[in-house]
């Protein structure tokens, strides 16, 4: 594998991991206040919160699905061309581990968020807000 590729790959990775820990960070609910005693305001801003962090994580999947995508097409080329010797085959194929992981954990995060949503969505409308 030539350094251009490598470099790619990398760029590709550090993209991933970007997606992964801008929306982990987004995930604490307010800590302390139970949602029973969270005025409409606090609620609407957690709901408005998950529903930001659905979004990024499905972003997230997204760009790991596309880069999986693209690691495969090239690691398939390289093979039918001979551009990849051993080490860019191991190479894409652990970039390609890397995105699939990366996918599963947005995924995950997203239906957290969701299942989060929807028990803040409940107290909103039960306060009549």
């Amino acid at each position: 594998m030539n350094m251009k590729t490598a470099c790619v790959w990398f760029a590709v990775a550090g993209q991933i991991f970007a997606h992964a820990a801008a929306a982990q960070t987004a995930t604490g609910a307010a800590a302390g206040v139970p949602d029973a005693q969270k005025s409409c305001e606090q609620l609407a801003a957690e709901i408005a919160q998950q529903q930001q962090i659905i979004a990024d994580a499905s972003s997230s999947s997204t760009t790991a699905q596309v880069a999986d995508v693209g690691l495969g097409i090239a690691q398939s080329v390289g093979m039918h061309f001979g551009g990849f010797g051993i080490g860019g085959l191991q190479a894409t194929g652990a970039a390609s581990s890397l995105a699939q992981q990366q996918k599963q954990a947005a995924e995950q995060q997203a239906q957290q968020a969701d299942i989060r949503l929807q028990v803040l969505t409940a107290f909103y409308q039960g306060k009549g807000c």
